[in-house]
């Protein structure tokens, strides 16, 4: 059994059975007054080993073909980064059931280029990370076909 943490109190004396679990504690969310909402259809990533950082931005196709103006970087602790990547794969999978499945366009997934001999040397840890990325990368690919490089989508 198990203390179940209620709103309004730092514990409570309910006890939660074995295999029941208790509820979040309720989260007061109010947004201040700065915030604001903006659109991004690009994203890049930036990471130290403290957090990511998720970069925001937008095409502009008006200054040059592939030109992004970035407006807004989150810096996000790598705890978080699970949890959200965990609520990020439930918004899309009910999205997909309720609307169909996404396509991405081809292309979009880069290969993962192979480490070299002096960067294998120099950070042994090089060739775990790029088995890592290749598999990400195949699974990937496995659930969305149209995106590899010589797919054609339609």
């Amino acid at each position: 059994m198990a203390l179940k943490i209620s709103k309004g109190s730092a514990i409570s004396t309910k006890r939660v059975t074995k295999g029941q679990s208790a509820p979040p504690p309720a989260v007061d969310q109010r947004r201040s007054e700065a915030f604001k909402t903006e659109y991004a259809n690009n994203v890049m990533l930036e990471y130290s080993a403290w957090d990511l950082k998720l970069i925001f931005g937008q095409t502009d196709q008006s200054i040059g073909q592939n030109s992004v103006i970035q407006h807004t970087g989150i810096s996000v602790p790598w705890p978080q980064v699970k949890v959200l990547l965990y609520y990020l794969q439930i918004h899309l999978s009910v999205h997909e059931i309720e609307f169909g499945r996404i396509l991405v366009p081809k292309g979009v997934i880069a290969e993962v280029p192979p480490p070299t001999e002096q960067a294998a040397k120099d950070f042994p840890a090089t060739v775990q990370i790029f088995e890592k990325l290749s598999e990400l990368r195949g699974e990937f690919l496995a659930a969305n076909p149209e995106a590899a490089a010589g797919s054609s989508n339609g």
